[in-house]
């Protein structure tokens, strides 16, 4: 592998981590009938204090 797809791997590897990590802390917080908004801002908070960025505002 050369430089290039080494870091292409490491970003991959922490996005999916990230996922991972966010998907399921939301399990525990979402609930029937709350407002999608509560669900978006609290995944984009998860996202950037795990160093992503999300891909939705």
């Amino acid at each position: 592998m050369d430089d290039f797809d080494e870091e292409a791997y490491k970003k991959l590897r922490l996005s999916g981590r990230i996922l991972r990590e966010t998907r399921e802390e939301l399990k525990g917080f979402v609930r029937e009938n709350m407002p999608i908004i509560e669900i978006c801002e609290k995944a984009e908070r998860l996202i950037q204090e795990k160093g992503g960025k999300p891909a939705f505002p």
